[in-house]
């Protein structure tokens, strides 16, 4: 059985719907790339029309990671300079990433007081 043009028109839109799915799940950076929530949203798991262009819905949790990221990197750092004996860490801001965090949480309803909870609590 032979597709007509329409048919194959078709199909040509419903294989770039799912290219451009796909690199959208196949992203390398963990901060740029989709997550389940963002990308069930896409047309091609929805059936929506596809225009060329989606961008997906804002997906809180991406935040989250991204600052867990950066507090851990400085906190990585801010130890490694003390290990060294150097007060560069402390000079550059990276003795304060508690304080940071503690702001951040509090600003989320997230904490009381002076205590951390929740994700970014430390042990």
């Amino acid at each position: 059985s032979r597709l007509t043009q329409e048919q194959k028109q078709d199909e040509m839109a419903r294989r770039r719907c799912f290219l451009h799915f796909l690199q959208g799940l196949f992203v390398l950076n963990p901060f740029d790339r989709w997550t389940a929530k963002q990308a069930a949203a896409h047309p091609f798991i929805t059936n929506a029309p596809f225009t060329g262009e989606f961008v997906p819905p804002v997906d809180p949790r991406v935040n989250e990671r991204k600052l867990a990221f950066i507090l851990r990197i400085q906190d990585e750092k801010a130890s490694a300079a003390l290990a060294a004996g150097s007060s560069w860490g402390a000079g550059h801001g990276f003795g304060t990433t508690g304080a940071a965090a503690q702001m951040m949480m509090r600003a989320r309803g997230q904490t009381s007081g002076g205590g951390q909870r929740g994700r970014f609590a430390r042990g």
